[in-house]
């Protein structure tokens, strides 16, 4: 699951997150039958790190018009640049991924209040 998780997650900063899962959920949801592995969990895992397109400009449309849109009204110079999505980017995605295993691995229904 982390695995996949990794793989989801690095790929949608590169493409949108609906093509993420368009190209990866037909491939890891049959493989996790086969593995023996909980199909919900893997397709929890693939779906939630799809979205987590933070790194990069071209993950998702919001970080694009960000980019676009962050100059300074005076100046007319930018506010913002590539290396900060990747500077702020990567450590709330290490964060999220780490938050995402300990959720799925361990069992989201252990943390439920009625249960």
């Amino acid at each position: 699951m982390i695995g996949v998780s990794l793989l989801a997650g690095t790929l949608t900063n590169f493409m949108s997150d609906g093509a993420t899962l368009a190209a990866l959920g037909p491939i890891v949801l049959p493989m996790a039958s086969l593995a023996e592995v909980s199909v919900w969990k893997v397709g929890l895992v693939t779906s939630f790190s799809a979205a987590f397109a933070n790194i990069l400009v071209i993950g998702t449309p919001n970080n694009a018009i960000c980019f676009g849109m962050g100059k300074d009204p005076e100046t007319g110079e930018r506010l913002l640049n590539v290396m900060d999505f990747v500077i702020f980017g990567l450590p709330i995605t290490l964060l999220a991924w780490l938050i995402l295993w300990l959720w799925t691995i361990h069992g989201y229904w252990h943390f439920l209040p009625w249960k």
